[in-house]
């Protein structure tokens, strides 16, 4: 396959900024600086701030969701381009778990349900299997990735929970992980959902099944109830944003294609010199992880409501905004300021990019890109950017 240069794209992008600019801040230097340096370094990418209220202040964006010089039509990247957000994707998964840690249950306090053992929500066959290393882990600690989980793994969950700790820290050690974000699949579908008869029929009726038969059937019905019951009923159909995943095929409710579309394309290149322009419909089967697929104006819209707003608690949102240390945040973010930031995460799946950040004065920043370039720091980018606008 031919290997061609990336087509300069600086001739279709497009940067708006809100007329009103606030008090102490320079909203034109803040978004030449973001284009100056990331302009060319992406097929298509864009990036939208946001004011402490979750209004828009401005955005740019430039580049291809689908390259001129590709087979096909062209198509331009835009606010509206739906991008794979890699690990970013686990924000969304905190925000779901920490939205269904209160009512009905046995637990009845957010805290209750935050300190109580991860294992009592795992699928019966597994739970006598599971070693002691694990047993005492918290939900909280799951979150705060603390459960001595390496970040991957080959072997099947229930296999890796019934062998001692992967992690030769000490227990309590923060290291990033995967597989803790995985497993809030089975913690999800054990907390009295609406389709929690889903879960227990399935392990109903294979009980006696085989080891592969049973594992399949319950990632099924878990991964559907996630998806379903979680990021659309909790996040998606509140906020009125669409997203994509796949529920391992799993039956939709009505209206919910509206925003949750099942196979929604990806416009994402594998790399700036791909000559095919890549439609990718790869639905994940894990979208707890990272597989989650969304615009820069539907991810704009979850990360303002995320700090501000009553789509939280003020007590969820200091979990993961404002919780003191940093190992204690439930997600895998940095928060100190100093460093010109209070809040970030980052994500790549599949070619794509996407990052967030929550300044200190309480304005966001989005950013997503259908192609990778690990040589630019897009955080640094973004921080550079906010420092100079609030200086100048």
């Amino acid at each position: 396959m031919a290997i061609r240069q990336l087509t300069p794209p600086s001739t279709n992008g497009k940067t708006a900024i809100n007329s009103q600019n606030p008090q102490d801040f320079d909203l034109e230097v803040f978004f030449n600086r973001v284009n100056q340096q990331m302009r060319n370094r992406f097929k298509g990418f864009a990036v939208i701030l946001s004011d402490p209220n979750g209004d828009r202040l401005g955005f740019t964006r430039d580049g291809w969701a689908i390259d001129p010089d590709d087979s096909g039509s062209s198509e331009l990247f835009t606010l509206n381009t739906p991008t794979a957000i890699g690990s970013v994707t686990k924000l969304f998964t905190t925000v779901t778990v920490l939205k269904r840690s209160t009512g009905a249950g046995q637990y009845q306090s957010l805290r209750e349900r935050l300190q109580s053992r991860f294992s009592h929500f795992l699928p019966r066959r597994w739970w006598d299997n599971v070693h002691q290393d694990y047993r005492n882990v918290t939900v909280a600690e799951l979150l705060q990735h603390k459960a001595g989980f390496q970040k991957t793994g080959d072997a099947h969950i229930s296999v890796r929970l019934s062998k001692p700790r992967e992690l030769d820290t000490t227990p309590g050690t923060r290291k990033y992980s995967n597989t803790s974000m995985g497993i809030f699949h089975f913690i999800f579908a054990k907390w009295g959902l609406y389709y929690s008869w889903e879960l227990n029929e399935a392990e109903i009726q294979h009980r006696n099944s085989s080891t592969e038969i049973y594992n399949k059937e319950i990632q099924k019905a878990t991964s559907r109830n996630f998806n379903v019951n979680g990021l659309y009923e909790m996040i998606l159909k509140p906020l009125e944003i669409q997203a994509s995943a796949d529920p391992n095929n799993g039956k939709w409710p009505v209206g919910m294609s509206e925003y949750f579309s099942y196979g929604t394309p990806a416009r994402t290149y594998s790399s700036r010199t791909d000559n095919t322009g890549n439609l990718l419909a790869d639905g994940t089967r894990n979208a707890a992880s990272g597989g989650l697929y969304i615009s820069a104006k539907g991810l704009a819209k979850f990360i303002s409501s995320v700090k501000s707003g009553p789509f939280l608690t003020s007590e969820q949102r200091n979990l993961m905004i404002n919780n003191g240390p940093e190992e204690d945040l439930f997600a895998f973010s940095t928060r100190p300021c100093k460093g010109g930031f209070c809040f970030k995460h980052n994500g790549f799946r599949s070619g794509s990019h996407a990052n967030v950040l929550i300044f200190p004065n309480r304005f966001s920043a989005v950013f997503v890109a259908n192609s990778p370039d690990r040589d630019l720091d897009v955080q640094g980018v973004l921080i550079s950017a906010y420092n100079t606008a609030h200086s100048s």
